[in-house]
């Protein structure tokens, strides 16, 4: 699980934006930066479950449990 050591929140907040930020970048680099409208809605609403989704995983797995040792 994860312990509410400051460093590992931070770790762990800290992957969840890089998560959605390599995911919306990744729709812009394959559109040229030219989303069109109906992907842009898919990629936004894919976000809601994506971050929770890796949270879950992550969380789960205790990906953070070792980090600072």
């Amino acid at each position: 699980m994860l312990r509410t050591n400051p460093q590992n929140i931070l770790a762990f907040v800290h992957d969840l934006v890089a998560v959605a930020v390599a995911w919306v970048l990744a729709y812009f680099l394959r559109f040229n930066f030219d989303v069109p409208a109906n992907f842009f809605a898919g990629m936004l609403a894919a976000l809601w479950w994506l971050v929770p989704l890796h949270a879950a995983v992550a969380w789960r797995t205790g990906l953070y449990r070792g980090v600072w040792r």
